[in-house]
């Protein structure tokens, strides 16, 4: 959705479903935004989005939620 500013924000959505443990969901949390961090540069301006974690995203390793989030925001067409 666009939000009129001259920045992107970004809101994380780690449920129950992906861990009991608040430490989990917490470090999921952590490791999105980081990968959102890291293709900061590439987002167009403008845009609120919300990412929803699936299950399983506790036992993937960085890089690989990185490319996911890469290839999400190319998908939706949210790279520069």
């Amino acid at each position: 959705m666009e939000n009129g500013l001259d920045f992107s924000r970004f809101g994380f959505v780690v449920s129950l479903k992906v861990s009991k443990k608040a430490t989990l969901r917490n470090k999921a949390r952590r490791r999105l935004s980081e990968a959102i961090k890291s293709q900061e540069k590439n987002i167009k301006p403008g845009i609120d989005a919300v990412i929803i974690a699936l299950p399983g995203i506790e036992k993937k390793e960085f890089s690989e939620i990185k490319k996911a989030v890469t290839d999400m925001l190319t998908k939706t067409k949210l790279n520069v």
